[in-house]
């Protein structure tokens, strides 16, 4: 098939400019909490975090039943823990909110949340890997977290909430009581320094966006009743955007073709773009740079899609069963087979390690019990975690 692929260059002059927004800036350092609230959060030797959720004390539940939160590690050797929250002290620190998000940022932070879920946050904290050391990235009173900065998912977009760039900063969206959702910046060059920045001017409401290594953004936005397609350069400059579908191609720009949208999972391995969307009978599209190809998959429904450094791992429901399956597909044939298929297990949700190890967390079917998993790069599968009333709702490797 013929590629047509529009990559936008910084030199590039787009259609009219007229309504490009002033720069804005409003420039914060994010400070520590006094000294007798969450100072560190227990993360040592974790490879995995995950929050599970229990029927109990807590949050109501569309049942009527109440729920309550809790934040786990799994350590390098396996061995599965309960997050412990400290004051300055070293003492143990009680948090009286619901973790609800655990976002990987890069080889050095991750960002905690906390509220009634992920639109409506109260507090976040930047937390420091090595240390568990913690910085309030924000906090609101307001029951549904309006004005707390913190992270919220991206709109209509399969983007992570939290994006990076090569010069110490990264990206997300907040919620903005008055226009909607702003971007916010976090540059940590200076740990003892982490400034954030109000990235997009506030008249525009973010929906969605993507950040490429040089912190160039493009972005979908609303004035008003006006949706926008823009891009913020990373010198502060403005420009309209000519497609409304991007993301970052395989040479690193911001880029756009008919095949690939928003929607798509988007991953890049062997040279190739590979990009996959949820839902029914969708085929996985492989971009070479020069041509693009589609494949169908054995899966009549597509569910999520993860990768490691060598693979991109599909899950679904098998096209000849209704079991949840795990597709693995390989970039360097365009090959795939599946590694797990006996039915024994209804997958909630799965990640991936660099090196090819599922971890996952499903129903267990013969006796209702909430797992936790690991299949190695072998295809051995061991059941690490195990549990009679628990949902895992969010599984996040870090390490």
């Amino acid at each position: 098939m013929k590629n047509i692929i529009y990559t936008l260059l910084t030199t590039c002059i787009v259609a009219s400019c007229a309504d490009v927004p002033e720069e804005y800036s409003n420039t914060e350092t994010l400070e520590k909490p006094v000294s007798n609230n969450l100072q560190y959060v227990d993360i040592a030797n974790a490879e995995s975090l995950f929050i599970s959720s229990s029927t109990g004390s807590g949050r109501t539940s569309s049942r009527g039943e109440t729920t309550k939160n809790k934040l786990f590690k799994i350590t390098e050797d396996g061995a599965v823990l309960e997050i412990e929250y400290k004051d300055s002290d070293n003492n143990s620190y009680t948090v009286t909110k619901q973790p609800i998000s655990i976002d990987n940022v890069n080889a050095y932070y991750v960002v905690f949340s906390f509220g009634t879920d992920k639109i409506n946050v109260t507090e976040c904290y930047l937390a420091n890997k090595s240390t568990g050391e913690v910085y309030l990235l924000g906090s609101s009173d307001h029951p549904m977290g309006i004005e707390s900065n913190c992270p919220v998912p991206q709109g209509q977009s399969t983007e992570k909430m939290i994006l990076t760039d090569n010069k110490n900063n990264f990206y997300y969206r907040y919620y903005a009581p008055v226009e909607g959702y702003y971007l916010r910046q976090v540059n940590y060059t200076d740990s003892d320094n982490i400034t954030a920045t109000q990235h997009i001017v506030g008249t525009e409401s973010i929906d969605h966006f993507v950040v490429d290594s040089n912190g160039n953004i493009a972005y979908t936005a609303s004035i008003g009743s006006k949706e926008v397609y823009r891009m913020r350069e990373s010198d502060g400059r403005y420009s309209n955007l000519p497609y409304t579908q991007y993301w970052i191609g395989l040479d690193g720009n911001i880029t756009s073709n008919e095949y690939i949208t928003n929607q798509h999972y988007k991953f890049k391995l062997s040279n190739k773009l590979i990009a996959v969307r949820d839902g029914s009978d969708t085929p996985i599209v492989i971009d070479n740079g020069t041509e693009i190809n589609t494949l169908n998959l054995p899966l009549s429904e597509i569910s999520i899609a993860k990768s490691s450094s060598n693979y991109v791992y599909i899950s679904g429901t098998d096209n000849s069963s209704d079991n949840t399956v795990i597709v693995k597909f390989n970039p360097n044939d365009n090959s795939f087979s599946q590694i797990y298929t006996d039915g024994t297990y209804n997958l909630y949700n799965f990640n991936v390690t660099s090196d090819d190890c599922i971890i996952f967390s499903a129903l267990r079917m013969n006796d209702g019990k909430t797992v936790l998993g690991k299949i190695d790069k072998e295809g051995d599968l061991t059941i690490t975690y195990e549990s009679d009333n628990e949902k895992i709702t969010i599984l996040e490797i870090i390490n």
